[in-house]
């Protein structure tokens, strides 16, 4: 089986202590507030340095050109990286606003494990076979790994979407909670070696933030909102988004060398 897809200085009057003082300045500003505040100090500094300069060996202005200079690339650095900021702030926001307007809708991504409602609305499965086998089984897991559901399903290669229930094999509406989808794979030949990429369905109840990325809560479940590849309104054939499954969930289903019961390898994706 797949594993699912479930950032106070020294003010003396010597040249040098000003040229030091002007390093430590620069190197320590963290915003543009702290930036005016050490410029002025600095600025106060070199009054005082210029007033009691000896007349006879004047002060080098070089090194004052130097802290001037400094400071003013700082300035530009902290500028730019506050530009950065807003833009990033900018991206998240608009990340959440798309996100919003997938609340209550019931969306469609990568990966095996999904959430259910418990209120019979059920769940789609969509799956992608590189080749046709001899007999594919859907399962339903729950949280504590019992297999709830089983259903024959498509041989044959290529998209293939299933619709669940939300009942389990007696006919009985499933429990609220997270759920895992299987494929029991049986190739026509033993030796074969079958991909298949894996996506589900659930309905979204929130959205959330880590680490700068947008997730899209069902449930119990989150899912990052890259993975999402279509999403509709329940109980509805309109398609407010789409797209298809693509570096997702590909397993292959391989000869184990067992024998299931009718002679056959089955391979569980």
């Amino acid at each position: 089986m797949s594993d699912s897809i479930t950032l106070t200085p020294n003010t003396t009057t010597s040249s040098s202590s000003i040229s030091q003082s002007g390093q430590i300045f620069a190197e320590e500003v963290g915003d543009s507030a702290s930036l005016a505040q050490d410029f002025d100090d600095f600025l106060t500094l070199l009054t005082t340095q210029l007033q009691n300069q000896d007349p006879l060996n004047p002060t080098d202005t070089t090194e004052f050109t130097n802290q001037l200079v400094m400071f003013n690339q700082v300035e530009q650095q902290i500028k730019s990286n506050d530009k950065l900021d807003e833009l990033i702030n900018a991206t998240m926001a608009n990340s959440l606003q798309q996100a919003l307007g997938y609340i209550g809708l019931d969306v469609s991504y990568e990966g095996q494990q999904f959430y259910n409602a418990g209120d019979g609305t059920g769940n789609r499965f969509v799956y992608d076979l590189s080749d046709e086998v001899a007999t594919l089984t859907m399962r339903v897991v729950d949280a504590e790994g019992e297999t709830v559901y089983t259903e024959k399903v498509s041989e044959q290669p290529g998209l293939t979407v299933v619709q669940w229930d939300g009942k389990d094999n007696n006919g009985e509406t499933v429990t609220a909670g997270n759920y895992t989808l299987l494929l029991d794979v049986v190739p026509i030949n033993q030796k074969d070696s079958v991909s298949v990429e894996l996506g589900v369905s659930s309905r979204v109840t929130g959205i959330e933030t880590r680490n700068g990325e947008t997730y899209l809560a069902m449930g119990e479940s989150i899912v990052p909102l890259s993975q999402v590849f279509s999403a509709e309104y329940p109980d509805s054939n309109s398609k407010v988004g789409t797209g298809t499954i693509g570096d997702g969930e590909s397993t292959d289903a391989t000869d184990t060398g067992d024998e299931a019961d009718d002679g056959e390898s089955d391979d569980s994706v």
